[in-house]
């Protein structure tokens, strides 16, 4: 990627778009930094810190056939 000047098109069939016909587009909206506690094919837990960004969350799938992902806030006790 260009650093996030432009929203860039990924071709269908090439490493970052796996799909035969869909394209693929991305656009970064933030950047900063990220601390991974769990990760699994299912399951990630994580601390963003970026500029807009921040905070606790947790990011998870229900069916692992399917990649749509969950994401939410988790508080985090003092």
């Amino acid at each position: 990627m260009r650093k996030g000047k432009d929203i860039e098109s990924i071709p269908p069939g090439t490493e970052g778009n796996p799909t035969r016909a869909t394209p693929c587009f991305i656009e970064i909206l933030d950047q900063g930094e990220v601390k991974i506690y769990e990760s699994s094919d299912v399951f990630v837990k994580l601390d963003l810190k970026g500029k807009e960004l921040k905070g606790h969350f947790i990011i998870w799938r229900d069916d692992p056939d399917l990649n749509l992902w969950k994401w939410q806030r988790e508080r985090v006790s003092p």
